[in-house]
């Protein structure tokens, strides 16, 4: 009787470590399509298109270009020492490019996956690589047009709604030359 009960204790045991294993399984097939969306996100704000995400090597080719502006710093992940130092810079250039500061990119070197969701999901906007500010989209990606004012037409539009005078207050203001 006792060799029994150790045999029920036992696959019970067994149901449950498989009822774990695959809630783990599932939590990590959700995770991974949270980071495949969030991916194609980041990819189509920066200008390229979000299924290039998807293509492994390239994809890693692309963030570094996406960050840094050379796609080529993706080889430095390959040697042993210098893949440390890859990863710190992509870090602070990619918060940098999404106009994030010291929180993003101490989250970009701890914790990756979850801050490159994060950026991905979020209203952030691209600004360039190494968020210098030089990225112009001035086409169609993927089906989202963007468009951008620049200071000239910001200014020439606020010229234009005050030049009939119409729009505009005049307020003279008293100054010892005047008196």
């Amino acid at each position: 009787m006792n060799k029994l009960a150790g045999y029920v204790g036992q696959s019970y045991n067994d149901i449950m470590e498989a009822q774990q294993d695959q809630f783990v399984v599932f939590l990590e097939f959700i995770i991974a399509v949270l980071m495949v969306i969030a991916a194609w996100k980041l990819f189509t704000k920066a200008g390229e298109a979000g299924w290039k995400s998807l293509i492994p090597i390239y994809n890693l080719y692309l963030l570094f270009k996406i960050s840094m502006g050379n796609g080529w710093f993706f080889i430095l992940l390959f040697i042993p020492i210098a893949r440390y130092v890859a990863l710190i810079l992509f870090a602070i250039n990619m918060a940098k490019c999404f106009g994030k500061g010291t929180v993003y990119i101490v989250g970009l070197i701890l914790l990756p996956p979850i801050f490159m969701m994060l950026l991905g999901l979020s209203n952030a906007n691209y600004l360039g690589p190494k968020g210098f500010g030089d990225f112009r989209p001035d086409e169609d990606f993927g089906g989202v047009t963007y468009e951008y004012e620049t200071r000239e037409n910001v200014s020439r539009n606020f010229e234009d709604d005050f030049s009939d005078g119409s729009n505009a207050q005049t307020v003279e203001f008293e100054t010892e030359e005047n008196e």
